[in-house]
C-alpha cells in the first residue's frame, strides 16, 4: 500500500481492495524479480558463450560472478517480500470489501430478475389469453407462466433475506487500520532518526 495517495483514485472508487492494499508490496516485489531477469539473461548469454568457446577463464569468471549476483538478488527478493509483507488486518477488511462489493453487485442483479421475470409473465398470460381465444393454449405456455410465477415468488422470498453489507464501514474501518498504520511506520523512522543522532552525540563526546 503506497502512502502517497495524492496520485490514486479515491479509495471509495477502488475496484479491487485486496489489490490495492498489495500495491507496494507487489511493485517492490516486481523490480526485485526484474533485476533477477536481467541476470539471468546474463548468466544465459554467457552460458551460450561458454559452450561456443570453451571454459575460458574470463567467461568462467564472469559466470561464477553473475551467480553470485544471482543468490544475492533471490536473497534481495525474499528480504522484499518480507519488509513490505502486506499487515494482515488490513489485508482482511480489503478482502471484506471486495466481498461486499460482489455481494452487493449480486443483489442489485437478483433484485433486477424480478421485474424481468414479471415482463416475462405478462407475456405469457396474454400469449395464453389469445390462444385461450381459439380453445387450443400450448402447453408450453401455462408450464412456462407457472414457472416464471414461482421464480419471482422465490426471488423475492430470497430479496429480502438477502444480507446487505455496510460498505461505508469497511472503509472506515480500512481507513483507520491505514491510519494506524501510517502512524506506526514514521514513528519508527523518527525512532531510526533518533537512535542515529544519539550515536552521533556520543561520537563527538
Amino acid at each position: 500500500m503506497k502512502s502517497n495517495k495524492s496520485k490514486q483514485a479515491p479509495i471509495e472508487q477502488i475496484t479491487n481492495y485486496t489489490a490495492y492494499v498489495s500495491q507496494e508490496l507487489n511493485d517492490k516485489v516486481s523490480i526485485a524479480k526484474q533485476k533477477e531477469a536481467v541476470i539471468e539473461a546474463a548468466i544465459q548469454d554467457v552460458t551460450i558463450a561458454i559452450k561456443e568457446l570453451g571454459d575460458r577463464g574470463d567467461l568462467v569468471r564472469v559466470i561464477n560472478e553473475l551467480r553470485e549476483k544471482q543468490m544475492v538478488a533471490q536473497k534481495e527478493t525474499v528480504m522484499t517480500a518480507l519488509d513490505f509483507k502486506v499487515d494482515l488486518e488490513l489485508s482482511i477488511i480489503a478482502k471484506q470489501i471486495d466481498q461486499a462489493d460482489a455481494r452487493i453487485k449480486g443483489n442489485n442483479l437478483m433484485v433486477a430478475l424480478v421485474p424481468s421475470y414479471s415482463r416475462i409473465t405478462s407475456q405469457l398470460q396474454e400469449l395464453g389469453g389469445i390462444y385461450q381465444g381459439i380453445g387450443d393454449v400450448p402447453y408450453s405456455l401455462t408450464a412456462a407462466a407457472h414457472m416464471t410465477t414461482s421464480i419471482i415468488r422465490t426471488l423475492e422470498a430470497d430479496i429480502q433475506n438477502l444480507h446487505r453489507p455496510n460498505k461505508v464501514l469497511l472503509i472506515k474501518k480500512l481507513h483507520e487500520r491505514m491510519d494506524i498504520l501510517e502512524a506506526l511506520k514514521i514513528k519508527a523512522k523518527k525512532g531510526v532518526y533518533e537512535e542515529k543522532y544519539t550515536e552521533l552525540i556520543q561520537s563527538k563526546e
